[in-house]
């Protein structure tokens, strides 16, 4: 019997690149709880991209061919934000990647395209800078 495709395993395996990508830009250690947040706030949005109807941004048959589409473009952005990410490490006096390092080179990087590229941001939504991915408290 057929399930259908695997979407989870299929964005899996799209994180482990970008985070292969991220390492390669960045060239120095990155903290294990920074990944593992940047992989949980991009997950949800990467299963959407993969998965969803084909509908505004979405074009095309669900699955890796929408990966395809983007990868390169979205793998040169990992790059870019692990160079960054790095940059603010040694600002900040560290050779360590912290997640904060992490969030601020994420945002920088992918801010422009929210503004300008829907489809391109379709893949990476804002990372607010000093919470996990949630909106702060407003008291």
């Amino acid at each position: 019997m057929n399930k259908g495709p695997n979407y989870e395993e299929m964005v899996n395996d799209i994180l482990c690149h970008c985070i292969f990508a991220l390492g390669s830009g960045a060239k120095m250690p990155i903290k294990l709880d920074a990944l593992k947040a940047l992989r949980d706030h991009v997950r949800p949005s990467f299963r959407a991209h993969v998965s969803g109807p084909e509908k505004g941004p979405m074009k095309g048959k669900p699955g890796m061919p929408r990966w395809n589409e983007s990868s390169q473009f979205l793998l040169s952005c990992c790059e870019t934000i692990g160079a960054l990410a790095a940059i603010n490490a040694v600002t900040r006096g560290s050779s360590i990647i912290d997640l904060d390092d992490l969030k601020k080179a994420y945002n920088v990087v992918s801010e422009p395209y929210h503004r300008h590229e829907p489809f391109l941001c379709a893949w990476c939504p804002v990372w607010i800078v000093g919470t996990l991915g949630h909106p702060p408290d407003h008291h």
